[in-house]
This record gives C-alpha cells, structure tokens and sequence, in this order.
C-alpha cells in the first residue's frame, strides 16, 4: 500500500476552497493515483467510478490547467508533485533514482532538475548574505552564537545524511526539518535516546534496502517498534 506526503494546509488555500466537491474529489484522486514521479494515466471511467461523478478532458483542462501539464492524450503531469514529496531530487539517493527514471522517460527531469539549479541559486545568494553578515559582525569581534542541535534535530540530521543528502543543503532543512519532527519525537519516545534511534533507523533503512524496497521517514517510524522487539529479545538472549 503506497502511502504519501498531503499538505493539511489545502483546507486554507483559496484555490481549493472554490473548487466544487466533485473537483475536490476528483483532484484528491490525482494525487493519490499518479504514479511515484506525479504521472497520472488518464483514465476518466475509472476516476468517475471511484469518485461517483463523471469527468472529461475538457472539464480537466478548464479546472486544473494551472495544476496539471497534459503530456499527451494519455498522461498527465502534476506540477510541484516530485519536489512536495521528496524535496530535492538527487541520482545519489537511491529510493530517488526510479522517480527520476521515470521523469526522464517523460522528458521531464531536466526541467525538474533546473527548478532545483534556480533554487539554489537563490540559497546560495542567500548564504552569501549570510557569509558577509558573520564576515562583518567577527570584523566587530562579536562571535555569533551557534546553538547545539537536540535530540530531535540529530536524528532528523541522520536521516538526511542517511538518504544522501549533502549536511549543508539548508534547502531541504526548511522543508524537510518541520515535516520530519514529529516522527523523529516518535522514534525518540520509543527508543529512549537519539543513539538508539540513529541505529534504529539505520538497520531499518539497510533491511528495506536488502530488500528492494524503498523507505521514508515515516516507514521508518512503523517498523521501529518491531526493531526495538526484536533487539530486545536478542538482548535478553545473550544475558
């Protein structure tokens, strides 16, 4: 069973709130049956099935122009959907490689991939800025005060070097740090420490690996206590 990210701030936006309950549903069945890299094969009766209300291309058009890029007669393609799901998309990750696979295949990547270039640009001016106010404030003799991170943070930390992602990518930290909080309170509620949690995660992510299955954050939180069982037993195995 396929399980992804939702923004629960849907429910606020304007654009969403103006839709009619049918384009609400219809538009919540895209999201949950376009493929791992937002491609949808358009398929109205089964849509109109799932949904109790019919739709068709012209209607799709109309509604969701500004939404969805028509590939073809055939497919669909909904924008923002890879970057909303796993941030920045990398070949060095390897859960990331079949999502870009598949935008390739589409002729998508390169675009996709130049959305992240321009973002980073900006980033990287942005940490210009930065580099130039510490320059200034340690020409002033005042040294800028670098918190610790805690327990939360370290495991979030882990996570993002876990999946391949440079520590220095402030990028993802802005969208993926608030996401990931609550499953790394989670892991760190159950597991007692941040160590515990690290090894957990790590072992969880390598067993998925060995067995072709790709993870995410929250996979990693649900197998978590069946780790924990099992440690423990081969704990009190060996005393």
């Amino acid at each position: 069973m396929a399980k992804r990210f939702t923004s629960t701030d849907k429910w606020k936006d304007p654009w969403f709130r103006k839709l009619s309950d049918k384009h609400k549903l219809f538009w919540q069945y895209i999201l949950d049956n376009c493929n791992s890299a937002g491609i949808w094969n358009i398929d109205f009766e089964l849509a109109g099935m799932m949904i109790g209300h019919e739709m068709g291309m012209d209607e799709l058009k109309l509604i969701f122009e500004k939404r969805i890029e028509f590939l073809s007669g055939e497919y669909c393609f909904v924008r923002g959907f890879p970057e909303f799901q796993y941030g920045r998309l990398t070949p060095d990750c390897k859960p990331h490689r079949p999502v870009i696979a598949v935008l390739q295949k589409f002729g998508l990547w390169e675009r996709v991939s130049k959305g992240y270039q321009v973002a980073l640009e900006g980033h990287k001016d942005k940490e210009k800025e930065q580099e130039q106010e510490k320059d200034s404030l340690e020409e002033k003799g005042v040294e800028k005060e670098t918190k610790p991170l805690t327990d939360v943070q370290k495991i979030v930390t882990a996570y993002k070097l876990l999946e391949g992602t440079p520590r220095d990518d402030k990028n993802w930290d802005k969208v993926y740090f608030p996401r990931y909080s609550k499953q790394a309170k989670d892991l760190l509620t159950l597991l007692g420490d941040y160590r515990t949690a690290i090894i957990c995660m790590e072992s969880v992510a390598e067993k998925l690996q060995s067995l072709n299955r790709s993870y995410t954050f929250e996979t990693i939180v649900k197998h978590a206590a069946e780790w924990k069982k099992d440690n423990l037993e081969k704990m009190a195995t060996r005393s």
